[in-house]
């Protein structure tokens, strides 16, 4: 997963943009916190380069993503990061849960409007939580298949 934010990081200018979740823009500025905020425009371009990572096949959904946004936080700002996003999600479909050893992996799932669908994937360590927030036009289908690379 660091890869896919590392890559994401390197990828992405300074790339703001009004269609950011509330829960993103309320993590921008907490410390030890890291976002990554990715464009339609820029996972089209993604998407053409093939990214390889680890745990999550992203250019299957790419054609289908509207933003992918990405927050991570380490040591005591992820139990932090965990309350807020506890807080923040607590209306969304738990579509699935994968324990494995140490590492927990919730998908969530919530309508936006007829078309398009936000998906909230949690991935939790003892030290370490992230979360990546897709939003567009990809159906529950779509993400389960693309964590299981």
């Amino acid at each position: 997963m660091k890869k896919a934010i590392l890559i994401a990081v390197l990828m992405c200018v300074a790339l703001a943009g009004k269609a950011q979740s509330a829960f993103f823009r309320s993590c921008e500025d907490m410390e030890n916190v890291e976002t990554v905020y990715i464009s339609k425009t820029m996972l089209h371009l993604v998407g053409l380069m093939k990214v390889d990572t680890e745990n999550f096949d992203l250019n299957s959904l790419v054609r289908k993503l509207d933003s992918v946004e990405i927050v991570e936080a380490g040591g005591t700002q992820a139990v932090t990061l965990g309350k807020k996003a506890a807080t923040n999600f607590h209306n969304y479909e738990k579509l699935m849960t994968v324990k494995d050893d140490s590492e927990n992996v919730d998908i969530l799932y919530k309508r936006v409007d007829k078309e398009h669908n936000t998906f909230v994937i949690m991935t939790r360590e003892p030290s370490e939580l992230v979360i990546v927030i897709l939003t567009g036009t990809l159906t529950p289908e779509d993400v389960v298949k693309a964590t299981r690379k």
